[in-house]
């Protein structure tokens, strides 16, 4: 049996980006699906890396819920304390 195992960072995004920009990059992510698993990519996860620095909180509203659900992928959550330095 073949495994491959592989990661992809679509972007990164900042505090400075809009609300809205989030959304067109998931929309990006969807439309490159059928591409990932014609090239092999079985196990697709969306993975979500938050850095914070005191407490982390986190709201989506519900039409980024919508379009979440709607890529049809997993969704992990990380979220992990920076410093000030960084």
């Amino acid at each position: 049996m073949l495994y491959t195992c592989g990661t992809g960072l679509l972007v990164q995004v900042s505090s400075d980006d809009s609300p809205r920009m989030h959304l067109e990059r998931i929309a990006q992510l969807k439309e490159k699906l059928p591409l990932l698993r014609a090239a092999g990519a079985a196990d697709i996860t969306l993975d979500v890396l938050v850095a914070y620095r005191g407490q982390c909180n986190l709201e989506f509203s519900a039409e980024e819920f919508a379009i979440l659900a709607s890529v049809g992928l997993p969704l992990a959550l990380t979220c992990y304390e920076t410093s000030e330095d960084t």
